[in-house]
């Protein structure tokens, strides 16, 4: 890994999310703010170590960690399916229990178990979630790629504390950090940053695109508006723990500018950012899209389907995004650029080998809230490939349609 080469991101609102999938929106600025000091003010609570996507056999025991702190005492809460659990209910009191620490352990595990299960930690200062799926399957099912939670031993520590290097008269703000001094069981494979902003809510936000070096710039940072970042190492096993925040960092309109006049190009200008200010705010909100399976067809291709758990007439596609083995074509997302589409056939995959899907809606380039992420296996090469396969009203993407191979990221 090159730590020494810079990377460029743009910023982007949403929770965080136990799949390290990458996404990446911006807010338009067209003024050179100048970094100031400001008012001390308080992040909400960090989660330290959290559950990751698991397939679990039935009647074993699942452990879903939730470790967080705060500057004030954090209180932990946990929801299935969007729905509050309550442990003490007659469906979970004696199967579910939520430990001192905030860990959830399911016993004896059901198939009416799986779900989406979602950490919220919360105190004063606001509150930070935490979302993967739990899945429970027969032993006998053979497609199926069983998968613990990993211990925290075999994860990255944390990187070292993110510092500013540079803020430039463009709004370019670049960071470096340390790599951390242990990777865990095998390599770092990227970085997760995370930001949090006092002007713009009171959560942590989460940036989706991978970053392979220690230094990186980030982009069209808005004036007047405070940020403090930290981040997270990636190894194949997961994301490790969180580094110390950074100090807070503001971006200042500078002196002498001018609200634009109304009907100046500068004025309409404006007016385009502030839709699209809206098309953040609709599709970031909120959970638009729910994926609902992946299915392996054969030993290198899987079936998506989701659903749409809200018609937002602003959705004008999805990205379709896996984590998994590099692939030839070096490609791990593709375009589909018809919103009412609610499946799709991902070919080109290694046999048998473990993948993570989501999907993320989007408006030009506003990218939403993603889905929750499933996992799915593809087949042995050895067992019969469907070459013929057909599937009804389904296209798969080596003929695309309503949907392309972008020529980069999003």
């Amino acid at each position: 890994m090159d730590h020494g080469k810079s990377t460029d991101i743009r910023i982007e609102n949403f929770r965080i999310y136990t799949f390290p999938g990458r996404i990446s929106g911006f807010v338009r600025l067209s003024y050179a703010p100048f970094l100031v000091a400001c008012a001390t003010s308080h992040p909400p609570p960090i989660i330290q170590y959290g559950h990751q996507n698991q397939t679990l056999m039935l009647n074993d025991m699942a452990i879903l960690p939730c470790q967080a702190t705060g500057r004030l005492p954090v209180v932990i809460n946990w929801m299935k399916d969007d729905m509050p659990l309550d442990l003490n209910s007659s469906d979970y009191k004696n199967r579910y229990r939520q430990q001192s620490m905030g860990t959830l352990q399911i016993s004896d595990l059901k198939k009416e178990d799986s779900g989406i299960f979602t950490c919220k930690a919360s105190n004063e200062d606001g509150e930070t979630t935490w979302t993967s799926s739990l899945v429970v399957e027969e032993h006998t099912n053979r497609n199926t790629n069983f998968q613990r939670m990993p211990d925290a031993t075999v994860l990255p520590s944390s990187p070292g504390r993110p510092n500013l290097l540079n803020i430039s008269d463009d709004g370019i703000v670049e960071l470096e950090w340390t790599a951390p001094e242990r990777q865990g069981a095998s390599s770092i494979v990227g970085y997760i940053m995370q930001y949090w902003s006092p002007e713009m809510g009171e959560s942590w936000q989460n940036i989706m695109d991978v970053v392979t070096t220690t230094r990186f710039r980030i982009k069209n940072l808005r004036p007047g508006r405070s940020y403090i970042f930290l981040i997270r190492a990636e190894n194949s096993k997961g994301i490790g723990l969180p580094s110390q925040p950074s100090s807070l960092v503001t971006i200042s309109t500078p002196i002498g500018y001018r609200e634009p006049e109304e009907g100046s190009e500068t004025s309409s200008q404006f007016g385009r950012m502030l839709d699209m200010e809206t098309a953040r705010q609709k599709l970031s909100s909120e959970q638009l899209v729910k994926l609902v399976e992946v299915r392996p067809l054969n030993s290198s291709a899987m079936l998506l389907s989701w659903k749409r758990q809200k018609k937002e007439p602003l959705v004008q596609g999805y990205y379709i995004k896996w984590r998994g083995p590099p692939l030839p074509h070096d490609h791990s997302w593709v375009n589909v650029t018809d919103p009412e589409i609610e499946h799709i056939i991902i070919n080109g995959l290694r046999p048998f080998n473990n993948y993570e899907f989501f999907v993320i809606p989007y408006h030009y380039q506003i990218q939403g809230m993603p889905s929750n992420s499933l996992d799915g296996t593809t087949m042995e090469a050895s067992l019969r490939i469907w070459r013929n396969f057909e599937y009804p009203d389904l296209e798969p993407i080596s003929k695309p349609k309503n949907f392309s191979y972008p020529n980069s990221q999003p």
